[in-house]
């Protein structure tokens, strides 16, 4: 069951997200799957897209490939991108921010 999309900011691709624990990425023309990612949370960043599950907060290209992996301190419930950084807010409430170079972690 997909329980949310979005098309990425240049309108090149369109995401779902599933209550499999899965992104997908999909080629808006087409219809075709571009790729399978973990999470079931997502938002599009600037040539990226971060992807949360449970504590796991991932970043890929725009190819699927991984670049980061960052675990948060509790369960990730919304993720959100500004551009210059990535922010998580957690069950807990604890909030994760993650700067544009995907290694420098703000709690």
């Amino acid at each position: 069951r997909v329980t949310s999309v979005a098309f990425s900011p240049d309108g090149k691709s369109l995401a779902s997200g599933s209550c499999d624990k899965t992104v997908r990425v999909w080629n808006p023309l087409t219809g075709e799957e571009k790729s399978t990612l973990s999470g079931s949370l997502f938002c599009w960043c600037p040539g990226h897209i971060a992807t949360a599950e449970g504590k796991a907060i991932r970043v890929y290209q725009m190819d699927g490939k991984l670049v980061a992996y960052l675990v948060a301190p509790s369960a990730v419930s919304s993720i959100a991108c500004s551009g210059e950084r990535i922010s998580a807010g957690c069950e807990t409430g604890e909030q994760v921010h993650l700067r544009a170079d995907f290694l420098t972690l703000e709690c």
